[in-house]
C-alpha cells in the first residue's frame, strides 16, 4: 500500500529546485529551512497507531496529536523513511485553507436570547476563532473597563523575539496572553508589545465580530450598540492560522493544531468552548475520511466542546463535476484553463472501489497523456511544455474507494495553456453505477480552472473538512440587498459524497456589517460589509456559545440535533431537510430553548 498521498509523491518527484518557488510553497504548505543550507520541509498529517517517538526518530518534528492523527513537519528527503514505519498508515500533505449585524442578529432571533428572561450573552463561554487573526485593539472585543475579552492569541506565523514564546506543546508561532494584550492596549503603540496584526481584508476580525463582538463603537452612521454580535459577553481565543501568501490562509495541519490548542486551553479553565472555522479547501474524498476530518472528530464528542464550519462558497464556482461511466464507454469531462494561469492546478477524482476506470488528460490541442490504469502513475510533458502527473490510486485505506489525482503545472512553459482541457474517463469494469466525483482545488483569483457542462454540478461542494462525521456546517442566505430571505447562489451545497445530508443549517451571510480591522479606509470607520458562508458560520458559533451558557455540558451531537430541530422553514427553504438549506434557517432563540431538555439525554 502506498502511504504517501498524491501531493507528497508529486513533491518528492518534483525536486528541490521547484520547491523553492513561492507558488509551489504556497500551494503545498511548504516552508524552507536553512539550518543545513537549503533543506525543504513539508507540513504533514500522519495517521499513526504506535509510539510517537518512532516518528521523531524518522525526522518528524511533531506539532500536535489528535487521536491517531499527528501533525508535524519533515524534510522532503525523509518522507520515504517515514512510510517504512509499520504503525504509519497514511501520510497526507497539509493543504492550504482558504476563506469560506444589525439585521442578522434579529433575523436569527439571537436578540431574543440577549433580552431573555433570563438574558444570555455568552458569559463564561469561550468562542475560539481559527482565521486570519483579529484586530485585538478593536473596541468590540473589550470589557466595559477597557480590558480585553481575548484570553489568548496564538499567531502561528510569527517567530518568537525577545521574551516571546510559542504555546506549550507546540514549537512554532507566538502566544500572547490576556496580560500581554492588556499591556499592549495601554501602550502608545500596542503593536510593539503584541506584534500580531490581522491582514486585509480583515476576514478574521469580521468573523470574530459576528460571533462575539459587543458593538460598543458607533459606526456606519449608527450609534453604539447597533452592530452587536451573537455572543457579546463571551471570552475569546484567537488563532491566526499560519499565512500562505496569495494562495490562502493556512494549512490543514496548522488548523488541526489550532482547534486542539483552543480545546486544551478551555479545558484548563474548565470552560465550554465553541470553535469557529470559516476556512476550507476542495480536495479530499468529501466523505469525512480525510486526516483533518478524522483528527477533528477525535477532538469532538465530549461535553463542552463544539465546532462549526462554513459550508463554503463554491455553489457557483464550477469546481465540482460528477457523472456515471458505463462499462466500455468513455466520458469526457471538460474544464477551462484561464489565461495567465501560472500556478499548479490540482484535480481530485474519486469513484467506487468496485469499479475500474482508465484516465487520460487531453490538452486544448488534442495531445493526450495516458491512459493511466489503476495503481499506475504517469508524469509527462505536453508539446506546449506543460507538465502533468496522473496518479491513479487503488482502494483508499479509509474508505475503500479509488482516487485519481491530477497535478497540472506550467512546466517549461510560461503558463498552463489556455483553453478547454479534457479529463477522459474510460469504464473498464463497472459493478455499480460507475459514478465519479471530481473537484478542482482553489488557488489565486483568476487562475483557477472551471468545469464545463454537462458534468459540472453544484452538488457536493461543501469544502473540506465539512464532511467530518461530527461537523456542523452552515449555508448562507441573504438578509440585506437583493433577494432577502433567499439562499445565496455562492453557498455550497450538499450532500456529502457518502450521502449524508449537509449542510446542517443556514444563517445570514450576505452583506453582513461587522468589525473592521485596524480602522483603515475610510479613516476611523470601525465596521465593514462582507459576505459569504464565512459570515454565516459565526452566527451559529455565537448561538452555540449562548447554548453553552445555558448548559455547558452539551455535546456536539446534542447541539447539532437542537439546531436542526429548531430551525425555521419557509417558502424560500421549501421542504427540509434538503441539500441547500440543511434543516432550514437558524433560530437561535428556539435552539437555546431546546437546551434544557438535553440535561435529560
Amino acid at each position: 500500500m502506498r502511504k504517501l498521498d498524491p501531493q507528497l509523491e508529486f513533491i518528492v518527484e518534483s525536486g528541490a529546485s521547484e520547491l523553492q518557488t513561492r507558488a509551489t510553497r504556497d500551494r503545498f504548505g511548504l516552508r524552507v529551512e536553512t539550518d543545513d543550507g537549503i533543506a525543504p520541509e513539508v507540513v504533514v498529517l500522519v495517521q499513526h497507531s504506535g509510539d510517537p517517538q518512532a516518528l521523531r526518530q524518522a525526522g518528524l518534528r511533531i506539532r500536535g496529536v489528535a487521536g491517531d492523527i499527528v501533525t508535524g513537519s519533515i524534510r522532503i528527503d525523509l518522507l520515504p523513511a517515514l512510510t517504512q514505519i509499520a504503525d504509519v498508515d497514511r501520510v497526507e500533505g497539509a493543504r492550504v485553507m482558504h476563506a469560506d449585524l444589525d439585521l442578522a442578529v434579529t433575523e436569527s432571533r439571537a436578540n431574543l436570547v440577549h433580552t431573555g428572561p433570563p438574558g444570555r450573552r455568552g458569559a463564561g463561554v469561550i468562542v475560539g476563532i481559527v482565521d486570519t487573526g483579529c484586530d485585538y485593539t478593536h473596541p468590540s472585543f473589550r470589557r466595559a473597563d477597557g480590558t480585553s475579552r481575548i484570553l489568548l492569541l496564538w499567531d502561528q506565523s510569527l517567530t518568537p523575539e525577545g521574551g516571546e514564546t510559542s504555546p506549550a506543546g507546540f514549537d512554532y508561532g507566538v502566544e500572547y496572553s490576556n496580560a500581554h494584550i492588556n499591556r499592549a492596549l495601554a501602550a502608545e503603540d500596542p503593536f510593539t508589545i503584541v506584534r500580531h496584526r490581522d491582514s486585509p481584508p480583515f476576514h478574521g476580525t469580521h468573523v470574530t465580530g459576528i460571533a462575539a463582538g459587543d458593538g460598543s463603537a458607533p459606526g456606519q452612521g449608527m450609534p453604539a450598540g447597533t452592530f452587536v454580535g451573537v455572543a457579546p459577553e463571551a471570552d475569546i481565543i484567537i488563532v491566526s492560522d499560519n499565512a500562505n501568501g496569495a494562495e490562502g490562509i493556512g494549512t490543514s495541519a496548522n488548523t488541526l493544531d489550532a482547534v486542539n490548542y483552543i480545546f486544551e486551553q478551555a479545558a484548563a479553565r474548565t470552560q465550554a468552548a465553541v470553535v469557529n472555522m470559516s476556512l476550507g479547501d476542495n480536495l479530499g474524498p468529501h466523505d469525512g475520511t480525510s486526516l483533518l476530518e478524522r483528527g477533528l472528530d477525535h477532538l469532538l464528542g465530549g461535553p463542552g466542546r463544539a465546532f462549526v464550519k462554513s459550508a463554503g462558497n463554491a455553489g457557483a464556482a464550477r469546481i465540482h463535476a460528477q457523472g456515471n461511466v458505463a462499462a466500455g464507454a468513455t466520458v469526457d469531462v471538460k474544464f477551462y484553463s484561464p489565461p495567465g494561469n501560472v500556478t499548479p492546478d490540482q484535480f481530485d477524482l474519486w469513484y467506487e472501489g468496485g469499479d475500474t476506470f482508465r484516465v487520460s488528460l487531453v490538452d486544448p490541442a488534442g495531445n493526450v497523456v495516458g491512459p493511466v490504469d489503476v495503481g499506475a502513475t504517469d508524469s509527462s510533458n505536453f508539446e506546449s511544455g506543460n507538465a502533468v502527473r496522473i496518479d491513479h490510486r487503488d482502494k483508499d485505506p479509509n474508505n475503500g474507494d479509488r482516487r485519481v489525482f491530477l497535478s497540472l503545472r506550467p512546466g517549461n512553459a510560461a503558463q498552463i495553456q489556455q483553453g478547454n482541457w479534457t479529463i477522459r474517463i474510460e469504464g473498464v469494469a463497472i459493478v455499480g453505477e460507475g459514478h465519479f466525483d471530481a473537484w478542482i482545488q482553489r488557488g489565486s483569483p483568476g487562475q483557477v480552472p472551471t468545469f464545463l457542462a454537462p458534468y459540472e454540478n453544484t452538488a457536493r461542494t461543501i469544502s473540506t473538512p465539512g464532511a467530518a462525521a461530527e461537523m456542523i456546517t452552515v449555508a448562507n442566505y441573504i438578509t440585506r440587498g437583493a433577494g432577502p430571505g433567499s439562499l445565496s447562489s455562492t453557498s455550497s451545497r450538499g450532500p456529502t459524497r457518502d450521502g449524508r445530508t449537509a449542510p446542517t443549517v443556514a444563517a445570514p451571510g450576505q452583506m453582513i456589517i461587522s468589525a473592521r480591522g485596524h480602522f483603515v479606509t475610510p479613516p476611523g470607520e470601525p465596521y465593514q460589509v462582507m459576505g459569504g458562508t464565512s459570515m454565516a458560520a459565526p452566527h451559529v458559533s455565537g448561538t452555540i456559545a449562548l447554548i453553552f451558557e445555558e448548559n455547558g455540558n452539551c455535546t456536539q451531537g446534542q447541539i447539532k440535533a437542537c439546531l436542526e430541530a429548531s430551525a425555521r422553514s419557509d417558502a424560500f427553504t421549501g421542504a427540509v431537510p434538503n441539500t441547500e438549506w440543511g434543516a432550514g434557517k437558524l433560530d437561535a432563540h428556539a435552539a437555546v430553548a431546546c437546551t434544557p431538555a438535553l440535561n435529560q439525554v
